[in-house]
């Protein structure tokens, strides 16, 4: 049975078999590396705790003096306009506009804060 290209049919079939068999073999190990290289048990937080972490990070960013606090809020608003006037000459600027918008935000929620203490 042989069909002119170097040897009978039959071999060329187990030759198939054992390079998919070899592949499979390799993917399955690739697949248990990763398994194993997992951390072993992830956490979940509800909303709440979630909330809770938030609230506890953000007290943390606004340990400040109401003076230094003042000064963060005056800087970031200097920083929100010139954003804004980079941003009116090059569109690709508009996300800096919106995180300028929303630490200034936040820094004057932390004014308030401190402020109240």
């Amino acid at each position: 049975m042989d069909i002119g290209l170097g040897g009978p049919v039959f071999s060329r079939g187990r030759t198939m078999a054992k390079i998919s068999t070899s592949i499979v073999a390799g993917l399955a190990f690739v697949a248990a590396a990763f398994a194993f290289a997992a951390p072993a048990q992830a956490q979940f937080y509800t909303a709440t705790q979630m909330a809770q972490i938030e609230s506890q990070q953000g007290k943390s960013r606004c340990a400040q003096s109401a003076e230094q606090q003042t000064e963060n809020v005056k800087q970031l608003a200097s920083f929100t306009a010139r954003s804004r006037q980079q941003a009116e000459t090059n569109p690709l600027l508009e996300a800096d506009v919106g995180y300028y918008q929303a630490e200034l935000a936040f820094a004057k929620t932390c004014g308030r804060s401190v402020s109240a203490r």
